[in-house]
Order: C-alpha cells, then sequence, then structure tokens
C-alpha cells in the first residue's frame, strides 16, 4: 500500500508501484484507505481559503 500511494515506481522493490502494476483489487484498497486523509486535506483546504478570503 505505501508503495502505491507514493507511486515509487523508479526501482520498486515489489511490483505495486503504480495502479497499472498494483491491480485493480490493492488499488481500491488504497482508495479506500486514503479516503479520510483525502477528506481531511479537503476540510483543512477549505478553512484556509476561507480565512484567505477566497472563496471558491
Amino acid at each position: 500500500m505505501i508503495q502505491l500511494l507514493l507511486e515509487y515506481n523508479p526501482a520498486p522493490p515489489f511490483n505495486a508501484g503504480s495502479p497499472e502494476s498494483a491491480g485493480d483489487i490493492l488499488v481500491e484498497q488504497v482508495k479506500k484507505f486514503g479516503e479520510q486523509l483525502i477528506y481531511a486535506s479537503l476540510e483543512v483546504t477549505k478553512k484556509t481559503a476561507l480565512g484567505l478570503g477566497i472563496n471558491n
């Protein structure tokens, strides 16, 4: 999962550094795993934008 999240693909120790090589099952697991992180990041970005007076 870590290798795929980082898209570590120059010379990976395991063949899962890109969505193409990781396979559908692992890609879906990583998406689900990262869902909360993505949501939290979006919320912080929205709050920061509001604090800066950016409404879009």
